[in-house]
């Protein structure tokens, strides 16, 4: 695993976690899918990739990427690189990758290819409601690439 985050956009509309896999482990999006296709057993037939922190972390065990499935209710709560689903507006679910130290908090957003610096994301962006998964990948700080 580079030390590198690569901007991958989502390929299906609910492939979000399968894209920020692929952005925090250096892989293809194609990769990663058939990563996610083989784990979690995912037929041919299936086209609706929804994917909750248990699926993301089995996908992360198997392929031996270091990480921490932690819970957090609050931005503040989370620091360096991690998987972390965020409360859109219409009521659904969304993870996006957050690359976040002393100097920098960056969001990366694969449903729409865009990496959003600190407070300018968009408003409808929150991180929990009480205490929400989130998953902390085991590297260090990382660059963020376009």
């Amino acid at each position: 695993m580079e030390n590198l985050i690569r901007l991958v956009k989502q390929e299906d509309k609910t492939g979000c976690g399968i894209a920020c896999v692929a952005m925090c482990a250096g892989w293809s999006y194609s990769e990663t899918f058939r990563k996610f296709k083989k784990v979690l057993r995912w037929g041919r037939r299936k086209k609706v990739f929804y994917t909750q922190a248990t699926d993301i972390k089995r996908v992360l065990d198997s392929e031996g990427v270091p990480h921490d499935v932690l819970k957090s209710g609050q931005w503040k709560d989370i620091e360096g690189t991690a998987i972390v689903g965020v409360n859109r507006e219409g009521g659904y679910w969304h993870w996006v990758v957050i690359v976040k130290d002393l100097d920098r908090f960056f969001v990366i957003d694969p449903e729409f290819g865009e990496i959003y610096q600190h407070q300018n994301w968009p408003v409808d962006y929150r991180h929990g409601s009480g205490n929400s998964n989130y998953i902390r990948l085991g590297n260090a700080a990382r660059c963020v690439s376009v």
